[in-house]
């Protein structure tokens, strides 16, 4: 017997709360959120596996009787799908599930993904049996059937990949992985305009060389990351230069490299749209036709909205910080100013407009200040080391291979072109870059006149290590893989003493989000993440005192027989309005997948939190006429009350869990600030060149410039009046309005549906 069998905390607490006057839905709903946050941890001080928990909950009496108000509800959806997930599922209680919320099984079922199944997994042949026995299912059952087809065709080809990849040492994937990227992706660079395919191909490339690389890193031999200088220099040569003609040992492996990336990027591709769609997207419905797949927007609306929230990234990651930075520049009086030597002054010049955009961006929404234990060590000497890197690579590599290439139309031609001027320049410079690590620090220290330990937290904050990697991809710890990490976000391949870095996509990659996804996924244990959470309160604290409001940061209500409520993050009021604020703070996203996640887990925490919460705030507002006098509130009014989950992200904007509105922080600084002509596209309104190529360094200063001349001052200065937020001057209940209308994103216009993205065919 478990632990929880004998003890079902489940069931003792929905017979508590049915006594207390809760219906019996309710209280079912109540213990399903609790499942669902792994709760109770321990009993009597003792651990609850997952599977006890699994056990207690779905063997409660509760469930013998059951309404659809429970089956229909987002709770029991979400643990359904973790029953899926379970060795074994009943067969009785689905058939309960089936006859009171069809719709609820096949969410389960997708989010589950019990369906990519073998057809002989228990699991799926329990399901599959209900599926077969009801017609209802027919459509769905064959959506299942096609989706899985497709996913384990593709999983059978990289599966059959890998005998080619275990033919490339790791020092060759490394040569392979430039050539490609020379051929492919630079010519073919990202531009900087809305919508570019072209950033797709960019970045469903770069994940399947970084997924090549995690599979290459799981086939390798220890001897493989044995490097010396002389070996690696010897490897060059053979690779790199070729003379006249590419030898054909060499194009028969760049041709089977490309074989694999293919494979690699249509099973992305796959997985991030169509596969994703099917398992996270409730607003696409499924049909089949002609043994085809064909997934449809149900609600159009809601699908402009999804859309919008990606507008909004643009808008905040490309637009606002941008505008932002640029005043800052003006304001420093810098536009005279030589950064560095002249030969290198626009990339120096560059780097530090993004270091600092990177740096606003971090302290403003993060609270990020200072890098693990260092005191020199900042965040903005971390971005701006790796934007000089960058601009280095843009400038030595990126630039002259566009130029040669641009001449030649011959991706061999200009490689070698390039390869042999630096030659005979005496600057031998190598499409695969490596340093010495050591090197690499001292050069840091001594540009940034910082101390060398501090230089290699830096060092360390961007590289992957990659034996250690290879270890852990090898050897699992407790059967658990290390987390999944992009190329960008640790772009320095650590091997022995060696740091591999490839110019071609660092010159291009968005290092904005490498720095956030760094610092809040991957060194999310860091000492000073609790200061940083605490800052992100604080920082809202204090601007919302700027504007006149009455603060409480970090309020703990009363305790209730129920015990401890939970403290409220921040609280705020100014003329009889009352602001009550959840916070939320994690990493950029870049799939439906970790949306969904995130939408589910800390989202929907979130609402329950403030569900949880608000009552007991407003209860001790009537009555504790301390907490009334902080507050400055004479009168407690609910209609001007306002309870917001305010998050750093943008996923599932305006929409409302428990019945509480979610937000962006951003856009409550904006609204708050009546900054909304930040977020507005100056380069478009000034007539400025928009289509420029990531690493074209000269017209994004030439922007620069355009936007601080005085024939563009006055453009800017009507901009301003135009989005003026508050005409008649600021008031509470206006911002409120602001928020709850959305109106900060009416930047964005009318976002564009097309055909082809209301109807997918797979």
């Amino acid at each position: 017997m478990t632990k929880l069998s004998t003890q079902n905390t489940y069931q003792d607490s929905f017979n508590t709360l049915i006594k207390k006057g809760y219906s019996e839905s309710d209280a079912i709903i109540k213990q399903t959120h609790k499942y669902l946050d792994n709760k109770p941890s321990k009993i009597k001080k003792q651990n609850i596996s997952h599977k006890e928990r699994d056990n207690a909950f779905w063997r409660s009496q509760f469930w013998q009787q059951v309404d659809k108000q429970v089956f229909d509800s987002e709770a029991f959806i979400l643990a359904l799908t973790r029953f899926f997930q379970q060795k074994s599922v009943d067969f009785q209680f689905l058939q309960k599930v089936v006859l009171s919320s069809p719709n609820s099984f096949k969410q389960a079922i997708r989010h589950s993904k019990v369906f990519i199944q073998h057809q002989d997994h228990p699991r799926w042949k329990t399901v599959q049996e209900i599926l077969d026995t009801s017609p209802d299912f027919s459509e769905f059952n064959k959506a299942c059937h096609i989706i899985s087809d497709q996913f384990h065709t593709r999983k059978d080809h990289l599966k059959k990949s890998e005998v080619v990849l275990s033919e490339f040492s790791f020092l060759e994937f490394l040569f392979y992985t430039t050539l490609y990227g020379f051929k492919h992706l630079v010519g073919n660079a990202p531009a900087i305009t809305h919508h570019s395919r072209q950033i797709h191909n960019f970045q469903a490339s770069t994940q399947a060389i970084n997924q090549l690389l995690l599979t290459k890193l799981e086939l390798c031999l220890p001897d493989e990351f044995k490097l010396n200088q002389e070996f690696i220099y010897t490897e060059i040569n053979k690779h790199f230069i070729w003379g006249e003609k590419i030898s054909k040992n060499i194009a028969d492996k760049l041709s089977k490299f490309e074989s694999l990336v293919k494979i690699q990027k249509d099973f992305i591709v796959f997985k991030n749209s169509s596969f994703d769609t099917f398992c996270y997207d409730e607003n696409f419905e499924l049909h089949t036709q002609n043994g085809e797949l064909v997934l449809c927007v149900a609600d159009i609306e809601k699908f402009r909205n999804w859309k919008r929230d990606g507008e909004k990234l643009l808008h905040y990651s490309e637009l606002y910080w941008n505008n932002i930075v640029v005043e800052e520049f003006q304001n420093y009086k810098l536009k005279d100013k030589i950064f560095g030597s002249k030969e290198y002054h626009e990339y120096n010049q560059n780097a530090w407009l993004l270091a600092n955009k990177y740096q606003n961006i971090l302290y403003e929404l993060y609270g990020i200040d200072k890098l693990i234990n260092t005191e020199t060590a900042t965040v903005r000497n971390s971005t701006y080391i790796l934007e000089m890197i960058c601009a280095d690579f843009k400038s030595n590599f990126i630039v002259p291979y566009s130029e040669f290439l641009q001449n030649t139309q011959d991706w061999k031609q200009a490689f070698q072109k390039f390869i042999v001027a630096n030659i005979l320049k005496g600057k031998p410079r190598i499409p695969l870059d490596f340093i010495d690590q050591q090197e690499r620090v001292q050069q840091i220290a001594k540009s940034e006149k910082i101390l060398e330990k501090d230089a290699q937290v830096i060092v360390d904050l961007w590289s992957t290590d990659i034996k250690a990697l290879s270890k852990s991809l090898q050897n699992p710890k407790n059967g658990q893989r290390e987390p999944f990490r992009e190329l960008f976000e640790k772009p320095f391949l650590k091997v022995g003493r060696w740091l591999f870095q490839f110019p071609w996509q660092l010159a291009q990659q968005n290092n904005g989000t490498a720095i956030i996804n760094n610092l809040r996924r991957f060194h999310n244990k860091r000492p000073s993440l609790k200061d940083e959470t605490d800052r992100i309160e604080k920082n809202l604290a204090l601007l919302f005192q700027k504007f006149g409001f009455n603060v409480i940061q970090s309020y703990q209500p009363p305790r209730t027989n129920e015990g401890e409520v939970g403290d409220i993050d921040v609280i705020c009021a100014k003329d009889e309005h009352v602001f009550v604020f959840e916070l939320k703070s994690t990493y950029v996203r870049t799939t439906l997948e970790t949306a969904w996640k995130h939408k589910t887990d800390t989202l929907r925490k979130a609402g329950l939190q403030l569900k949880r919460k608000l009552p007991h705030v407003i209860s001790t507002l009537n009555t504790d006429a301390e907490l009334k006098e902080k507050l400055g509130i004479i009168q407690v009014d609910e209609n001007k009350i306002h309870a917001w989950i305010i998050d750093t992200s943008f996923e599932n904007d305006h929409e409302k869990f428990s019945g509480f509105l979610k937000v962006s922080l951003l856009e409550v600084i904006i609204a708050l600030c009546n900054h909304r002509f930040y977020a507005r596209d100056l380069a478009s309104a000034l007539k400025i060149n928009e289509g420029f190529q990531t690493w074209d360094i000269k017209q994004q200063n030439a922007n620069v410039e355009a936007m601080l001349s005085p024939e563009a001052s006055q453009i800017i200065e009507d901009i301003i009046k135009k989005d003026d937020l508050y005409p008649n001057g600021f008031s509470v209940g206006r911002f409120a309005e602001i928020i709850e209308k959305e109106e900060v994103w009416e930047v964005i216009g009318e976002v564009v549906i097309t055909q082809r993205e209301l109807v997918r065919h797979l």
